[in-house]
C-alpha cells in the first residue's frame, strides 16, 4: 500500500505495528498532484515556499519471503489544507523539521497530534507540463538506507541536508 491514512494508521492492521515501532520521514523537495476535475489532468507542483526540503511522516516495514527480503515504506497522508483544496482531498503529513525527533522517538500517544496538515502558508503551488513533470522526476535520485527520494534542481546544500536526514532515519530504524 502506497498511502496510510492519519485518521486509521495506528488501528489498521497493515499499519499499526509500524506506527508503535518504525515510524520515519521521508525527506523530498516537493511532490505532485494532478488537477482531476478537468480534461485533460494538469499537474501541479506542491513545495516549501522557502524551497526548503520537507520531511514526510512515514512507516517502514521489513516483509520476509521464502527467498526475499523486502523493505517498504508509507508515506502517511492526512485531510487537506486550503493549498491542497483546489486538487485533492488528502495530503501527505508534512513535518515541522522542529518536531523530526519527536515523530522518530516520540510516545506512540502523543505523536498522532503531529499528523494533521501543514500550515498552508507554508506551502506553494504551480501547475506544470506533462513532459516538464517527466523530464524533472527522472533527472536525480537520492537513496540512502531505507529512503528514496526524488531530488532535481537542488543545490548541493540541499542535497546533503536531504542525506543528513535519510541517513538519520536509517540509523534510528537500526536501533529500534
Amino acid at each position: 500500500m502506497i498511502n496510510a491514512r492519519a485518521e486509521t494508521v495506528a488501528t489498521k492492521p497493515a499499519y499499526r505495528s509500524a506506527y508503535k515501532a518504525r515510524r520515519c520521514i521521508i525527506p523530498a523537495i516537493g511532490f505532485y498532484e494532478w488537477k482531476r476535475n478537468v480534461t485533460p489532468k494538469i499537474p501541479h507542483y506542491i513545495h516549501k515556499r522557502d524551497d526548503s526540503p520537507m520531511g514526510f511522516a512515514g512507516l517502514w516495514e521489513t516483509w520476509k519471503g521464502q527467498d526475499q527480503t523486502i523493505e517498504s515504506c508509507t508515506i502517511i497522508t492526512t485531510t487537506f489544507n486550503d493549498v491542497m483544496a483546489q486538487l485533492h482531498d488528502r495530503m501527505p503529513v508534512i513535518l515541522d523539521p522542529e518536531h523530526f525527533n519527536w515523530w522518530i522517538t516520540g510516545a506512540i500517544d502523543e505523536v498522532g497530534q503531529l499528523v494533521v496538515p501543514c500550515p498552508p502558508e507554508e506551502l506553494d503551488i504551480y501547475s506544470v507540463s506533462a513532459s516538464e513533470q517527466r523530464a524533472k522526476r527522472r533527472a536525480g535520485a537520492i537513496a540512502s538506507g531505507r529512503v528514496t527520494t526524488v531530488a532535481t534542481g537542488l543545490e548541493a546544500s540541499q542535497h546533503q541536508r536531504l542525506r543528513q536526514v535519510s541517513v538519520k532515519v536509517h540509523d534510528k530504524g537500526k536501533q529500534g
